[in-house]
């Protein structure tokens, strides 16, 4: 009984451990993930601009050759 009490203690915590490594890696890829949106994010909305601002410049192009 005690022997199997130990084994089973020991496993315990073996996987107590990969439990708490899981989820320190689960914190950090959720951090990560979180930075990575916002910077995407970023990116994103400065393409954007960047692309409506071609887009004008294009409809201004056009407008100078129909008028």
């Amino acid at each position: 009984m005690l022997v199997r009490h130990r084994t089973l203690a020991r496993c315990l915590a073996r996987r107590h451990a990969l439990a708490r490594r899981f989820a320190c890696r689960r914190m950090l890829a959720r951090c990560r993930a979180l930075t990575h949106r916002l910077a995407h994010r970023h990116a994103l909305a400065r393409h954007r601009m960047l692309a409506v601002a071609r887009v004008r410049v294009r409809v201004r192009i056009r407008a100078g050759e129909v008028e």
